[in-house]
């Protein structure tokens, strides 16, 4: 008969089931805990934003601008550019030297998505068409609908106008 002999050192004993498992619980709830915060951060940043857009531009929201334009406006009376936001259809009032009874109303686009009455119609003036005379720009969600002026009156730009804005002349 054969002796054999064994070494009686301590040999490595797998994890057991019961440790993997409470590792894996509290890592799981530690994932669940960082997206619920994650969650509720991100809501409120939400919330925080609309808030202080209802602070600043009120509801409807309501956005204006004064600019000399031509067509009648002066530094001392400036054409004025009220945006509305009614429902996620924007509509531009444009006073002319601020007189109301030439009053001019610009149909501007609706705004889609679940807070698109809520969306922020932002103004500015800018010759883009190269004519010397502001053209004005509506910008929305980072969109921009552009409105030609035509000594004072404004319309959307024609699609060969657009195609100029698009095309890169090559002058500064």
């Amino acid at each position: 008969m054969a002796v054999t002999s064994r070494s009686l050192k301590p040999t490595r004993v797998p994890m057991r089931v019961g440790k993997a498992l409470a590792w894996l619980v509290q890592a799981s709830v530690y994932a669940l805990a960082l997206l619920a915060l994650t969650l509720v951060v991100s809501r409120g940043l939400g919330w925080a934003q609309r808030s202080l857009d209802d602070l600043r531009y009120g509801m409807p929201r309501t956005v204006h601008l004064a600019g000399v334009v031509g067509g009648g406006d002066s530094e001392v009376s400036p054409t004025r550019f009220i945006a509305l936001n009614i429902d996620g259809q924007v509509s531009v009032l444009v006073l002319p030297g601020g007189d109301v009874n030439r009053l001019a109303t610009l149909p501007g686009p609706y705004v889609i998505g679940e807070d698109g009455n809520t969306a922020v119609p932002l103004l500015s003036l800018a010759d883009l068409t190269g004519d010397g005379a502001p053209d004005l720009l509506v910008t929305i969600r980072g969109e921009t609908v552009v409105y030609g002026n035509n000594a004072g009156t404004f319309a959307l730009l024609t699609p060969e106008e657009r195609a100029r804005l698009e095309t890169p002349t090559g002058t500064p």
